[in-house]
């Protein structure tokens, strides 16, 4: 009887196992080239970002080099926008100096200075020196008003207060510590404190001075109805008693006062003018764009524009591609209304309003 021997089954022999840097290698030389063209296409687009950026912030002298010391400060006083400074005093015709430096007389107006601290010194004979620092950074003008006292030293003669009779001594201690004043000299009254004007009334003065401020400046100054000046202005002599006093500007309300004058004395004025508003409504046949002082207002309507505008004179202008151009300069009185219709058809500008 034959003997069979059942088969053995084997199966495939297994891989070869694979190090990790087999594993890199064979992902490497798959998508290798396109990571790294990625990576270098995104450093490049960086690049091409960043660099006019950092140029453009970076300051540079003519040389091409980087300022150093000094140099940076002189840059940034290039780049900074100088501060437009308005002064005035009342009375006028003080000598204005900034940083020790004399810059003119007031009213002086709109003299540029640097956007930094600045020493100011005002000085008028017969008035009290001002000293005071202006540091004012943010408004790209400002003004300033400074109403000068009289200077007390120079009024006051001490040699006549000593020898006027009439003064009587503050306390027994003063008149103690004073060696060299008198003890016969009379004394007042004790029934009549008030010392008597021993003025002549001939010599009496009849007038006053007058002085008019406004903000802003510039503005005409009426004294019953007569013109006198523009703000800031003054006026020696003034009959004492009341005056009507109108301050009127361009684009403002005007301003309607009545004063008091003292004989001599000084009577000051200080106005703030409230801008003047109305109404300016705008009509373009066919059709077309608005510029109001030069600034588009509408582009390409047929619908009648309506705005809010300042009181005074306004250029108005209608403008069509293809019709052509009209300008019409329009006075809007404070609180009326004005209606301007452009007919570029026929080039004719029809105007009506409620003044």
């Amino acid at each position: 009887m034959a003997h069979y021997e059942s088969p053995n089954w084997t199966g495939p022999p297994p891989p070869p196992s694979r190090s990790a840097r087999m594993v890199f290698a064979d992902w490497f030389a798959r998508w290798g080239f396109v990571v790294l063209s990625v990576f270098f296409l995104v450093l490049i687009a960086a690049a091409m970002f960043l660099l006019p950026r950092m140029r453009a912030t970076t300051p540079t002298l003519s040389g091409g080099t980087l300022p150093t010391g000094s140099e940076r400060a002189v840059v940034a006083e290039v780049d900074q926008d100088p501060v437009y400074v308005s002064i005035s005093t009342i009375p006028p015709g003080a000598t204005v100096e900034i940083d020790v430096d004399s810059v003119g007389v007031t009213p002086l107006y709109l003299t540029p200075l640097e956007r930094s601290v600045h020493l100011l010194s005002l000085e008028l004979e017969g008035y009290r020196r001002v000293d005071t620092l202006l540091y004012d950074q943010t408004a790209d003008t400002s003004s300033y008003l400074f109403i000068l006292s009289p200077d007390g030293s120079v009024a006051q003669q001490p040699d006549q207060a000593e020898e006027d009779p009439f003064v009587e001594p503050e306390s027994p201690v003063a008149q103690t510590q004073t060696d060299n004043s008198p003890r016969d000299r009379p004394q007042p009254p004790r029934d009549s404190p008030v010392r008597q004007d021993p003025t002549p009334a001939a010599n009496r003065p009849t007038t006053g001075s007058l002085t008019v401020n406004s903000v802003p400046l510039g503005a005409t100054v009426l004294l019953d109805g007569v013109e006198i000046g523009t703000t800031p202005t003054s006026v020696a002599r003034v009959d004492a008693g009341r005056h009507s006093v109108t301050v009127r500007m361009n684009g403002f309300q005007d301003h309607r006062s009545t004063i008091e004058v003292v004989a001599g004395e000084s009577a000051i004025l200080q106005t703030e003018l409230e801008q003047a508003m109305g109404q300016l409504s705008v009509l373009v046949r066919p059709w077309g764009k608005i510029f109001i002082d030069g600034k588009l207002a509408k582009r390409d309507t047929d619908i009648e524009f309506s705005t809010s505008v300042s009181g005074g004179e306004h250029v108005v202008a209608a403008s069509h591609p293809v019709l052509g151009r009209i300008t019409r300069t329009v006075r809007i009185q404070p609180g009326g209304s004005q209606r301007v219709v452009f007919d570029l058809n026929t080039m004719s500008v029809e105007e009506s309003g409620n003044q």
